[in-house]
């Protein structure tokens, strides 16, 4: 009863306003709209010339995928999913889940202390990689974006790519 009734629309009340009139389908797309855009991330890149751009992002995304969907130059062989990653399950225990972290440093990033803050620490692993970046390894700022899952609290961040991919 209910599918035939999903299916046809027969037997289906429309939705209730809280004034008691019946929702729109067009302002009920429209409070879905509005929720979604609330629920989106603001995230802005800063190129090494100083070019910027921000875009939306859903939480649970990180910084490499932010980049990627929107075309902006921040290098990532890896994905940050070819090598082992270490897993915090709590202060004193670390486990290493292969397959599933970063190999490289191509996607290195450099945050502001203020969302810095707001975010995981680096494990060892990603320090590691962050080091072969020489001088351009800033500690405290430095970061790997494909490292960095975005959240609610991070709506604003500025991700600054220090040096972008090589032209060829």
């Amino acid at each position: 009863m209910l599918r035939t009734a999903l299916q046809t629309g027969v037997g289906c009340l429309p939705r209730r306003a809280a004034s008691g009139g019946a929702v729109s389908s067009a302002q009920a797309g429209r409070r879905a709209l509005s929720s979604l855009q609330e629920a989106l991330v603001k995230v802005t890149f800063v190129d090494a010339e100083g070019d910027r751009e921000t875009v939306s992002a859903l939480p649970g995304q990180n910084i490499f995928e932010v980049a990627e969907k929107h075309e902006i130059a921040l290098d990532g062989p890896c994905r940050g999913k070819a090598g082992a990653v270490q897993s915090r399950n709590s202060e004193s225990w670390t486990e290493d889940l292969f397959g599933q972290g970063p190999v490289c440093a191509s996607c290195h990033v450099m945050l502001t202390k203020e969302f810095t803050e707001k975010i995981e620490p680096p494990l060892d692993s990603e320090i590691s990689l962050l080091e072969r970046k020489g001088e351009l390894y800033a500690p405290g700022s430095s970061r790997l974006g494909c490292q960095i899952k975005l959240s609610r609290d991070l709506d604003g961040i500025t991700v600054f790519i220090p040096d972008g991919p090589p032209v060829g």
